[in-house]
């Protein structure tokens, strides 16, 4: 084997493994098999594609280069690769289909599928707000669910059967659910069905959430804000002026 041929195949491996080592030092391990299968073949090509440009760089260089010299072109190849690769895909991507503003103080997120279950994952996205401080922590969430092209939506009906399911759901761990009768609000040029619902459980601990359902042309959308009962009140204002703020991108 060349010397060229050496310094490629040792630097992809010891590439493959610090990128491999830093990607799960500062992210932690992937969510699922599928997140790390994913990772793991996306670095094995990008130090693979840097190394074998390295190679056909260096194959006919004389004299032929040190390790050291290979090594920086090496490094430079991962870089360029990177960039380019990460331009393909921002370019390739559909734009995220609405965008909500969230106050100061609220930490946000962009996640893919309408829940965290592996079914929900290509059904929708969702961006979903954090708020931690004296008064406890109140999450806010707004998702779309893509609608499929000639079926129709009952935005009631929808909403009946969510709260309904959560409510039985609660009831099976011995948890008494009160909900609100929906009132419809306009938020956004749209008709919002919102419905708030009080939660506790046999030791008296108490989780309130507001649940909002509309359409558009291209979502169902979903929007529920859950937290403890003050730092829930504290930002009902919050809750609407997100909904207010919600853009459709799409159009």
């Amino acid at each position: 084997m060349s010397k060229p041929a050496r310094q490629a195949l040792v630097l992809w491996m010891v590439g493959l493994g610090l990128a491999i080592a830093v990607l799960f030092g500062v992210l932690g391990p992937p969510r699922s098999s599928d997140g790390a299968g994913e990772a793991l073949g996306r670095l094995l090509a990008l130090t693979g594609c840097a190394a074998l440009a390295s190679w056909l760089l260096a194959r006919n260089r004389e004299p032929e280069w040190t390790w050291l010299r290979f090594g920086l072109v090496y490094a430079a190849a991962i870089v360029v690769i990177a960039v380019i690769s990460s331009f393909g895909r921002a370019s390739a991507a559909e734009p995220w289909p609405f965008s909500i503003s969230f106050p100061a103080g609220w930490s946000v997120a962009r996640l893919e599928g309408v829940s965290s279950a592996a079914e929900d994952l290509d059904r929708g996205v969702r961006t979903r707000g954090r708020r931690d401080d004296e008064a406890g922590t109140v999450i806010l969430e707004i998702g779309c669910t893509t609608l499929v092209e000639g079926k129709s939506i009952d935005i009631a009906g929808e909403m009946d059967d969510v709260i309904e399911a959560t409510d039985s759901a609660f009831e099976a761990q011995g948890i008494v659910s009160e909900s609100a009768r929906p009132v419809v609000e306009k938020h956004a040029g749209l008709g919002w069905r919102i419905a708030e619902t009080t939660s506790r459980n046999a030791a008296g601990t108490q989780v309130r959430r507001t649940l909002a359902m509309s359409r558009n042309a291209h979502c169902l959308l979903v929007a529920t804000m859950v937290g403890t009962p003050r730092a829930h009140d504290l930002q009902r204002g919050t809750f609407r002026a997100v909904l207010d703020s919600l853009v459709d991108r799409r159009n």
